[in-house]
């Protein structure tokens, strides 16, 4: 038996031969998980960023979904004359307001 250079993996297409070796994989997922995580938290950043935007604005802001108000901003509850958001979310744009 002759030693090989050559590694084989299994992926989604089945048994495949590659150079690089396995622990050099393994830095290689560990680069990838680590940008991942760096992507997630600026994901999450830009997230608060437009919540915060949503939350503050003086405009009524409503977000629907299936035909159904799943999100709305304080100015749309002090727009309607309601006391909480929970009267608004979750129900039909077509439902009657009383």
């Amino acid at each position: 038996m002759s030693k090989s250079n050559s590694y084989q993996t299994v992926s989604k297409q089945g048994l495949q031969k590659t150079d690089i070796p396995p622990e050099e994989k393994v830095v290689l997922l560990e680069k990838r998980i680590a940008e991942l995580e760096k992507n997630h938290a600026l994901d999450e950043e830009d997230s608060m960023k437009y919540r915060s935007l949503f939350e503050m604005s003086d405009d009524a802001l409503l977000v629907i979904e299936n035909n159904t108000f799943v999100d709305c901003n304080e100015a749309v509850v002090k727009m309607l004359g309601y006391k909480t958001r929970e009267r608004i979310v979750e129900h039909s744009p077509f439902r009657t307001f009383a």
